[in-house]
């Protein structure tokens, strides 16, 4: 999709083609990333490219099933735009279709949300032995917890 579309175009997009995630190009150049959860909550007059995440975190043609979960894990995202050797777009590949060829274990805490089960907005494992948790659930537990200690500071003093 173009970066200057209007998110709700975007989104009339993704339900076409009962896709989640949309690469965002600028011409023939690869930009960004956007999914539905972005899109959605968008002015439907914004521009693709204020809700996209930028730079994409790509992958080579050439690598390993394993490298583009161990990607996706790493880096607490639900797509990669695949690239070939000279740069060019290629495809897409998704959690799904990752977890489809067995290369992710779709275990709540390891590549799904350990609260709530999500497969969306996860944040990235600060350390090997985190459970993930998406933004959401991820924001929830930090303020659940910061509110248990007496003294603790309110979440607008947090934020």
């Amino acid at each position: 999709v173009d970066a200057r579309a209007p998110a709700r175009d975007a989104l009339a997009t993704a339900e076409l083609h009962q896709v989640h995630h949309l690469v965002v190009v600028d011409g023939s150049e690869l930009v960004g990333v956007v999914c539905r959860c972005n899109l959605e909550p968008a002015r439907t007059l914004d521009a693709v490219a204020r809700c996209m995440r930028s730079p994409a975190v790509t992958e080579l043609a050439d690598a390993s099933v394993d490298e583009a979960a161990r990607t996706l894990k790493d880096c607490g995202i639900g797509c990669l735009p695949v690239l070939d050797d000279s740069g060019a777009l290629v495809g897409i590949v998704t959690r799904r279709d990752l977890g489809s060829a067995g290369a992710l274990p779709d275990i709540p805490g390891i590549d799904r949300c350990a609260s709530c089960g999500t497969g969306h907005h996860l944040r990235a494992q600060r350390c090997p032995d985190d459970r993930v948790l998406c933004f959401q659930c991820d924001g929830e537990l930090t303020h659940q917890a910061i509110s248990q200690f007496p003294g603790a500071p309110s979440a607008r003093e947090v934020a």
